[in-house]
């Protein structure tokens, strides 16, 4: 995963962006997990510890299952059962994203690091 950090000195914000394919979970990141470092670090630990479930956020929902991550817009999960327009399948990529436990759990620990 190609990642840049960012600190925004004028609004006094960090971002994650990360681009193409993983573009939904910079918008994890930057909507669920953003706010306070423990919120974060707390993140980490279920990633390390778990090797099934889900948790549910506000918008979005993380789902591992063994090695494999998947983020899903909360959108998405609820609108699973209907059909799909060709425009929410041409966003589809901008709400889900599946990768790797051990990159993200690498992307996010660097992201902890650079904010402190």
């Amino acid at each position: 995963m190609d990642v840049d950090f960012i600190f925004d000195r004028k609004s006094n914000r960090y971002s994650v962006v990360l681009e193409g394919e993983f573009v939904a979970i910079s918008r994890f990141i930057s909507t669920e997990l953003d706010g306070d470092l423990l919120i974060l670090q707390q993140f980490v630990d279920w990633l390390v510890s778990a090797s099934q479930g889900s948790k549910t956020y506000t918008e979005w929902t993380v789902e591992i299952d063994g090695e494999d991550v998947e983020v899903i817009s909360n959108h998405l999960l609820e609108h699973d059962d209907q059909q799909e327009t060709e425009e929410e399948s041409l966003l589809d990529w901008e709400s889900r994203c599946a990768c790797g436990k051990d990159d993200l759990i690498k992307v996010l620990r660097a992201y902890i690091r650079f904010k402190q």
